[in-house]
């Protein structure tokens, strides 16, 4: 007999004084029928065993008189469904493979009901007879344990060895190596819960199974965790190092049955059929671990990744394992009633179809969080020879048309739109009926799941159908089996059609609609099951929209073969904007791809010419590219990033360049291409160059007969007015306009580029636009054409720095500039005149000019008495439409601020010296590791302060206040950050410097104001990463509202400053920019120019070490609080202000009718009733009259933005319903601060405040960009 392992949970109870021991399970009839029939042991270790196997005999005693309710609701079947039982295999003398099963017996754990039909149709189509598949149930651990030794006597008295594969299937713990033995609804109702250790289940399977046991795969349908151990529930480390004999599989992470059901069909299948179809021979049969390595490498890496699917390591289980997991959150399902019916056509003859079919219908029925309707339907089709007997004539065409027909009839008939999957139907049978019979307003969408071969298919003739059809075949012609990929494609795509259309009825946080198209659906498919995608020629074979252009199935496969990107088909999606996952599906949408060949091919200039069309909000577009001489054209294509462009064509051109001007360096040629010599090379034409384009890229390819790629390419496109470059919106005047806004694409549907690291180049740009229309553009040069014909002119530029080609920042309207200024920066090695420009609309720009008109050049001398010379000649700056998403966006030459930075005061233009700050770190300086954000925007945080001081030329004496004051304000925002984000984003620099993924937090931090660089965006966000890569995270809405590099950053500088003075750091960081100036760094490079300038201060507390350490590497920050706020004059008289306002807030809450409040001083600087504010919204009521009298006291409508931004927080807070009016004109007025005031407005659960935000919402949110727009709607909406 074999050993029982002990791991219950209901092991037993513990006395106060711990010397005695009862049983606990409260159902048990022997000790829990009453209090004073308590049964005491004395504490021992026999005795604790003896309790152990009672309660677990009572457990299972209790578990067999309990009913468990499976789905009732079968698919509805239309004609005589195929169902033959007796094909699906037992253990017989020919078996050699077997799947065992052990499976919780619940309707969502129930795996071997479909799974065995899955296996069924593949054995049947390959005509395999040694593979099969046993399905055990258990209610209790004990049987558990039982039924696994009980099967082991069984498969040991086989005459023939077998190669036996153990599948585990459970509900969530997500508490360590361990799993739950008890059904939930049995759990929910009874209130108990036993569980049993993954060690003690491999322990019992290797010991019955002995040498035959090949693996076991823990279901993806739970996360049962492999890299942690709980701590009631230890793990024996050091036995599975030496006594482990199979491999062992599983996930780390949780995810629902959409991806985890199509992930436990393939591995399953792939073990069991082998690397060959034609076979069965045992050494062909891979095992589980080279499956999950394939899966993770190559079939469905994304997937792979977001369930944590990988193989037990024993050997670094030990340190795996001291990662303690215990009350980690397990996340409710959401109930979704799908609003797609799926039907499934098979011909009855084809017991393989019909056994696929069952197989789908089944895990669509017993899924429990999706509730969708089926119909299966049989056909006999009646031309089968093979099953049918010779004398037997054969029906005729006009029948069988007449049968599908028929069939098909009841299929219109549902409500629902219908998504028909055909199995093993003859194309050309079907085509013909469903050209007759579809009706657009009820059909889904249309897949074939085994077409014949590519050639026949792509003869065959779907441009009559009106809807979108998709096929596949069934991977016969790949190495691997085929139906490994086939089958597990098909469920996920029907359950994403299922599953992402519909209803959520709970829980309560995940209720709203979702709305997935057939083009999404395959979207989708394609991504994440990019490997299984290709083996099973997943495509398109016909499109209802004309925005889906697809090569023809020959050319397209041939083409994905030989791409290494995830993209398989040129897909856009139907409506204007993509709808975001609204479950939590393994979708990688989040992940920017870096497709650029910048090691092959290098763009080294460019000429870009752009014609704006305000009334269609299209950008007709032209663009020469330069690549680097004749030693770098290694290769005979160019792939560019671009999306959302419509390319007209692809040119070689001749640049007919002077031997002067081709002797000159890029740099030097974008000075010398004047506005006639771009305007000629731009008009040339030339011999068309073969193209691609896929959803992210461009490829261009060099003629058949060239080794080498054109030096000279031209392209001619126009953007997409959805295109997610471009913001196009109207300024305060009503007057169009439209800019670049810093979206995490980047400018890939404003021009095609080399938009990865390393893609440095120069530019020339010309932009023609309506008369009295004016362009601003990064460029050192600049030009205003006379006007041209047609009432249009055009403006010039030239950039001769080398940058990438996110940094052309980008805005044309209509207008008006105020008289120029200059900036003279100067020092004693030094002296240049900056000229400065500012522009605004113009009834915006009398209030710009008063406040921003004088202090312009001061803030950028004070920016370079600090940072050393300006990296550029020139300096503009715009205030943008009040739906610009950010307080400010800087690029070369070009500064974008928030109309909400002109307060009328001063008091909000810190902004401007952060802005110019980038000029040196992020345009000039960059990091060379993407984790180092802190390096461009913890810089310019701090640099921000110090440049106020100087160009406001603030006593010296009065700066610690001044900034400890700050500090205080910047501490709220890092402690709620540090609160709110995942911790993998709360580090400054990863311990290793390279490329890490990211993964996603949806927290809410108080983010009030963001500031941007251009050049962050794309260039230094992974610096090693090579072309075909991806940015982990990067298209996440919620990251550009983080600001932990900023604070944190701030905060590190503000600590080393502290060591040397202020004063002296700033020659820190004048050493710093000059010495780096236009490189790469890292934060070393920082540390080594501070300790080399101030070696003294270095001591074993002081270091480069622990700076790396204890700021760069932790989560957290090295100084307190009262480090910020101590012996601060300016800060106390904040908390007296504070301590005022509750006094008040007492007297008003004893009285019924309030009284004017004692006369007290307002406080003088904005920064201190910011300080002030902050703390009354840490008291958890206020008496709205006390709001009343706190807005008569500082006229709150008349402060500044961040001001303004408290005040609301305090109105939503309390309910101050009077002052709704003041958080509806925030809201409306300075849209780039306003995204948190949402969130506080639907947690408030009040039925006013949320009909206020979604009624903002509504009115406003065609003004926003689409970032802020998808993040908001989120909120309001759900």
């Amino acid at each position: 007999m074999q050993p029982i392992y002990h791991s219950t949970v209901f092991a037993c109870e513990t006395s106060d004084d711990g010397r005695r021991v009862r049983c606990d399970f409260r159902h048990c009839n022997l000790h829990f029928r009453g209090e004073k029939d308590y049964v005491w042991l004395l504490n021992t270790t026999q005795n604790v065993k003896l309790l152990e196997k009672h309660v677990g005999e009572e457990i299972e005693k209790f578990m067999t008189d309990q009913k468990i309710e499976f789905p009732s609701a079968k698919p509805k079947t239309i004609g005589e469904w195929n169902r033959d039982e007796t094909k699906i295999r037992k253990i017989e003398s020919t078996t050699r493979k077997l799947l065992v099963i052990f499976e919780l017996d619940e309707p969502h754990a129930s795996v071997g009901k479909w799974l065995e039909k899955f296996v069924t149709a593949a054995c049947l189509e390959l005509h395999l007879i040694d593979i099969c598949v046993v399905t055990k149930t258990f209610r209790s651990r004990r049987e558990l344990l039982r039924v696994i030794r009980q099967t082991g006597i069984e498969l040991n008295s086989h005459t023939i060895p077998l190669e036996v594969i153990v599948l585990l299937s459970c509900h969530s713990s997500s508490q360590g190596q361990v799993f739950s033995c008890t059904p939930s609804s049995i759990t929910q109702k009874c209130q108990f819960e036993e569980f049993c250790s993954l060690h003690d289940f491999i322990c019992t399977c290797q010991d019955s199974l002995g040498r035959l046991l090949k693996g076991i795969h823990v279901s993806s349908c739970f996360a049962l965790k492999l890299d942690a151990s709980h701590k009631f529930w230890p793990v024996d480390a050091q036995w599975i190092r030496r006594h482990l004999t199979c491999v062992v599989s599983g996930s780390v992470k949780e995810v629902y049955e959409t991806g985890s059901q199509a992930a436990d069909v393939h591995l399953a299948l792939a073990s069991l059929l082998g690397t060959s179809s034609s076979t069965s021979s045992l050494s062909n049969i891979r095992n589980l671990k080279d499956v999950v390595e394939e899966a993770r490498q190559r079939s469905f890496p994304d997937l792979a990744e977001e369930m944590g699917l990988r193989i037990m390591k024993p050997d670094k289980l030990e340190e795996e394992l001291e990662q303690e997991s215990i009350n980690d959150e397990v996340h409710p399902r959401p109930l979704v009633s799908s609003d797609v019916c799926v039907a499934f056509l098979a011909d009855k003859s084809d017991l393989s179809s019909c056994f696929l079919g069952d197989a789908l219908a089944t895990s669509l029925q017993l899924r429990p969080d999706v509730k969708s309707d089926i119909i299966v339907i049989s056909v006999d089709l009646g031309e089968d020879s093979t099953s049918r007997a010779a004398s037997e004539p054969k029906k005729p065409r006009r029948d069988i048309e007449a049968i599908l027909e028929n069939c098909l009839a009841a299929v219109w008939t549902q409500e629902k739109p219908v998504f028909l999957v055909v199995l093993g139907c003859r194309l050309s049978h079907l085509k013909s009926h469903v050209v007759k019979a579809t009706r657009p307003d009820k059909i889904f969408g249309i897949h074939f799941a085994n077409l014949p071969t590519e050639a026949e298919t792509s003869s065959l003739d779907f441009n009559d159908l009106n809807t979108f059809v998709t096929g596949t075949t069934d991977g016969k012609f790949v190495k691997h089996p085929g139906h490994a990929a086939l089958y597990p494609l098909l469920l996920y795509m029907i359950q994403l059609a299922t599953g992402e259309n519909g209803s959520r009825l709970a829980p309560l946080s995940l209720t709203g609609k979702s709305a997935w198209n057939a083009p999404e659906v395959f979207k989708e498919v394609c991504h994440v099951m990019e490997g299984l995608s290709r083996d099973c020629q997943l495509r398109i074979l016909r499109s209802k929209s004309k925005e889906i252009e697809t090569k023809n199935p020959e050319e397209k496969f041939r083409a994905s073969q030989s791409d290494t990107s995830s993209d398989i088909l040129d897909i856009e999606r139907l409506d204007d904007e993509p709808k975001p996952p609204t479950s939590k599906s393994p979708s990688r949408t989040n992940d920017l791809p870096l497709s650029a060949n910048v090691r092959e091919v290098l763009v080294r200039h460019f000429i870009l010419d752009l014609s704006i069309d305000f009334s269609t909000h299209v950008i007709g577009g032209t663009i020469v590219l330069f690549v680097e001489g004749e030693e770098r054209l290694s290769s005979v294509h160019l792939c560019l990033d671009a999306c959302d462009l419509v390319i007209e064509r692809v040119e070689e051109i001749d640049p007919l360049l002077t031997p002067q001007q081709s002797s000159l360096s890029f740099e030097d040629q974008s000075e010398c291409f004047g506005y006639e010599k771009c305007c000629e090379i731009i008009k040339l034409n030339g011999s068309p160059l073969r193209y691609e384009t896929t959803d992210w890229k461009m490829n261009i390819f060099a003629p058949e007969n060239r080794t080498k790629f054109p030096r000279c390419v031209k392209i001619v496109y126009h953007t997409k007015p959805t295109g997610k470059s471009l913001a196009w919106a109207n300024d305060v005047n009503g007057r169009p306009c439209v800019f670049n806004w810093g979206a995490p694409i980047n400018n890939r549907a404003m021009f095609p580029g080399q938009d990865v690291p390393g893609g440095l180049s120069t530019w020339n740009a010309i932009a023609r636009v309506p008369k009295g229309c004016l362009v601003l553009m990064s460029g050192n040069f600049y030009e205003n054409r006379s006007l041209l014909k047609d009432d249009f002119e055009c403006h010039f530029y030239a950039m001769g720095c080398l940058l990438p080609c996110c940094c052309v920042g980008f805005a044309a309207g209509y207008f008006v500039a105020s008289s120029a200024v200059a900036s003279l920066c100067e020092s004693d090695s030094w002296s240049s005149t900056i000229p400065c420009r500012l522009f605004a609309a113009e009834s915006q720009l009398p209030a710009v000019a008063k406040e921003f008109h004088v202090n312009l050049p001061k803030y950028l001398s004070a920016a370079c008495t600090v940072l050393g010379p300006f990296p550029y000649v020139r300096l503009d700056v715009i205030i943008l439409p009040r739906s610009f998403g950010c307080m400010g966006l800087a690029s070369p030459n070009l500064v974008f601020l928030s109309p909400s930075v002109v307060s009328g005061d001063g008091s909000m233009s810190v902004r401007i010296g952060h802005e110019m700050s980038h000029a040196w770190f992020g345009c000039s300086i960059g990091p060379k590791d993407w984790t180092e954000e802190w390096l461009t925007e913890g810089f310019a945080t701090y640099c921000e302060d110090v440049i106020e001081a100087i160009a406001l030329e603030w006593p010296l004496d009065s700066w610690e206040n001044r900034f400890g004051l700050k500090a205080v304000i910047k501490w709220k925002t890092l402690v709620g950050e540090i609160e709110n984000t995942a911790q993998t984003k709360e580090l400054l620099k990863k311990e290793e410097s390279r490329l890490e993924k990211v993964q996603t937090s949806r927290g809410h931090s108080k983010c009030v104001a963001v500031t941007l660089t251009l050049f962050f965006l794309c260039l230094f966000i992974v610096f090693a990463a090579a072309a075909g890569s991806s940015v982990k995270n990067a298209l996440n809405p919620d990251k550009r509202f983080l600001q932990i590099h900023y604070v944190k950053g701030y905060f590190l500088l503000r600590y080393m400053a502290s060591k040397i003075g202020v004063l002296e750091f700033n020659k820190v960081l004048k050493a710093y920019t000059t010495k780096f100036r236009s490189s790469l760094v890292k934060s070393q490079d920082f540390f080594d120019v501070f300790f080399d300038l101030y070696p003294s201060s270095k001591c074993s507390e002081f270091s480069s070490e622990t700076l790396t350490r204890d700021w760069l590497q932790s989560p957290t920050v090295p100084i307190r609080y009262s480090d910020v706020t101590s012996n601060n004059s300016l800060f106390n008289a904040s908390l007296e202000q504070i301590e005022y306002w509750r006094k008040v807030d007492r007297k008003n809450q004893r009285k019924s009718s309030p009284k004017k409040p004692w006369e007290t001083t307002t406080l003088p600087l904005s920064d201190q009733l910011i300080v002030a504010l902050e703390g009354l919204l840490e008291l958890k009521k206020l008496h709205r009259s006390t709001l009343t009298q706190l807005n008569r006291c500082y006229k709150f409508a008349s402060q500044n933005a961040d001001i303004r931004h408290r005040w609301c927080e305090l109105i939503i807070k309390h309910l101050h319903r009077r002052a709704f009016g003041d958080v509806r004109r925030f809201l409306t007025e300075d849209q780039g601060m306003g995204v948190y005031l949402y969130g506080e407005l639907m947690c408030s659960e009040d039925e006013k405040a949320i009909a206020l935000a979604r009624e903002i919402f509504d009115d406003i949110k065609d003004e926003m960009d689409y970032e802020t727009r998808l993040i908001v709607s989120e909120m309001v909406y759900g």
